[in-house]
């Protein structure tokens, strides 16, 4: 396995929550911080479902979500949220890799190793998987363990 450089955090996923998540780490004093997004740009669901001036709010389908942090996420319409995540990949310069899908990760010592569908290898410290879809996050094909079941959320409802 070749790796280049061990990253403090990798974020896989690029939508507000991947974002909010990869500037977070930066603003707390996290260096190396990279983004896997398989799409071409960050936020593309806002980019594809959401048309030109409709409002984008934090808030979903009646469910009041409390933003804490330094990513300001207040609602705005889809051009000024998408310039705000513009903004703020670009003022805490952090790596974005885009049309890159994370094919797995595994753990091994104290690290994570992501293998992607670019047949790239990286290593990180730390890991958030932030994969959501208008709260609904994408379910893997093969079926998970039992032990995650109360772990992981597929629906925004569902987070305690």
């Amino acid at each position: 396995v070749k790796m280049k450089e061990i990253y403090d955090i990798a974020v896989i996923g690029a939508g507000p929550a991947g974002i909010a998540a990869s500037c977070e780490a930066m603003i707390l004093g996290m260096e190396k911080i990279i983004v896997f997004e398989k799409s071409s740009n960050h936020s593309d669901t806002i980019r594809k479902y959401f048309k030109d001036n409709k409002p984008v709010d934090k808030n979903w389908k009646g469910i009041d979500v409390e933003v804490i942090g330094n990513i300001r996420f207040d609602g705005g319409t889809k051009e000024s949220t998408l310039d705000l995540f513009d903004d703020a990949l670009e003022k805490h310069l952090i790596e974005a890799r885009f049309h890159t899908e994370v094919a797995g990760v595994k753990k091994e010592d104290s690290f994570f190793i992501i293998e992607t569908n670019t047949n790239e290898t990286y290593k990180a410290k730390n890991i958030v998987v932030a994969i959501g879809k208008m709260g609904k996050p994408n379910k893997p094909e093969y079926d998970l363990p039992k032990t995650l079941k109360n772990v992981i959320n597929f629906n925004i409802s569902d987070c305690k």
